[in-house]
């Protein structure tokens, strides 16, 4: 450590690294720390920039921009015809149109504190250093927590919360859920969609009271498959990494368990690929990602932070209050193709901050601190005249209890 010229503040000095005044950064600060940190997050592996064919769209260009918006634009596709032979061309040129996703920033810290010299004295345990540790893996799992917040409700809770807790209270008065939200066996109960997000809510919650413990219910082969066909259909870019091309799906723990009590996917991960690390990408994973399984042209992977049809904190200062009796079976999985989250931050990682002279500099604290934010890519037109609805993300309902032993 070194003190800054000039202060009584204590920095940490990290040789061979940029220096400082505030901080330093959490990428470069340990190596253990990094691995450590990264390997909570489920979106790690699946993050880029623009053109990356990457289902989370990261951008960073604004930090010297002053503000608390940023607009991540995305280029439409042509729709003219063309022309063919000899026709004259010139005069009949197609112009690009641009679409926009206004993502919001604030500021989001935390930290630890530990309880003075002498109680430092009596344990073996670097508080501090256990603090740092403890913020970076608070900091990988509040972000994931935030991500399937935006996916599901548009907005990352600290940016969209209530007022009184700092955020902009951006569309608090409702969660406003992604336009393609499916529920299992969607025959007998499909989602019916509602362009007024609290009916689309309602009807979200009335088709999830209706799963029951059922096989056609259940997170299946089947039901990735339908969702990957649909996504296709719906022109959905894929996302390519680490040379595969497909689609992602993040499940919860009780789905993938019973996807692989399924006889079907059993009988495919048993048969279907020679069992070793260079020819099976089920043992070398993707990109540095582990992952559980492919299937029909979709990567699938696991988060507990997947959410529940039980009563779920939105955005805003309430939750979403659920109308039926199975919300605490429900789990609702995430089937993702390129651009389908937008995702703006100051600096490439959040920066760690110790603090040395708490009461007379017997205490000391350590705190995390970064500004950023997401939302979920639902595209509008710079003119304002037309929205265009995100057709690389889906959700899908299903009847996953917990697992009996």
């Amino acid at each position: 450590m070194a003190d800054t010229p000039g202060t009584n503040t204590t920095y940490w000095d990290i040789p061979g690294t940029t220096s400082y005044r505030t901080g330093y950064v959490l990428d470069i600060a340990s190596k253990k720390l990094r691995i450590e940190a990264a390997n909570k997050s489920v979106f790690s592996q699946f993050m880029g920039k623009k053109g990356d064919m990457s289902p989370i769209i990261v951008q960073n260009e604004f930090k010297t921009i002053n503000g608390d918006t940023v607009n991540v634009q995305l280029l439409a596709n042509l729709t003219g015809a063309g022309k063919a032979g000899s026709e004259e061309l010139e005069g009949s040129e197609e112009a690009q149109k641009y679409h926009k996703q206004a993502v919001y920033i604030n500021l989001l810290r935390h930290a630890v504190k530990d309880e003075g010299e002498m109680s430092e004295q009596r344990t073996p345990q670097d508080t501090i250093e256990n603090g740092r540790k403890n913020l970076g893996t608070w900091w990988k799992n509040r972000f994931d927590l935030d991500m399937f917040n935006t996916i599901y409700y548009g907005y990352p809770d600290h940016i969209a919360g209530a007022t009184a807790s700092g955020g902009y209270a951006v569309n608090s008065s409702a969660a406003v859920p992604p336009r393609y939200w499916d529920v299992a066996d969607e025959a007998n109960n499909a989602a019916t969609y509602s362009a007024t997000p609290a009916t689309h809510v309602t009807n979200i919650q009335t088709a999830e009271g209706t799963l029951s413990n059922v096989d056609t219910d259940f997170f299946s082969p089947a039901l990735v498959e339908g969702e990957a066909t649909k996504l296709e259909e719906g022109n959905a870019e894929k996302i390519e990494v680490g040379g595969f091309v497909g689609y992602l799906c993040i499940a919860h723990p009780r789905q993938i368990h019973q996807l692989r009590l399924n006889e079907k996917w059993f009988a495919a991960m048993k048969d279907a690929m020679p069992r070793d690390e260079k020819g099976n990408p089920l043992f070398r994973g993707v990109n540095g990602a582990s992952i559980l399984g492919m299937w029909d042209g979709v990567i699938i992977m696991s988060s507990n932070f997947v959410q529940s049809g039980a009563p779920t904190r939105n955005y805003s200062a309430g939750v979403i209050t659920s109308g039926n009796t199975n919300g605490a079976y429900v789990r609702r999985a995430v089937f993702m193709g390129a651009g389908a989250v937008a995702v703006a931050v100051k600096d490439a990682n959040p920066r760690l901050i110790p603090k040395n002279d708490f009461d007379y500099y017997l205490k000391r604290g350590v705190a995390i601190s970064g500004i950023w934010g997401s939302a979920r890519a639902d595209y509008k037109s710079f003119d304002g005249n037309d929205t265009i609805i995100s057709q690389n993300l889906r959700v899908v309902s299903t009847y996953s209890p917990a697992t009996t032993i």
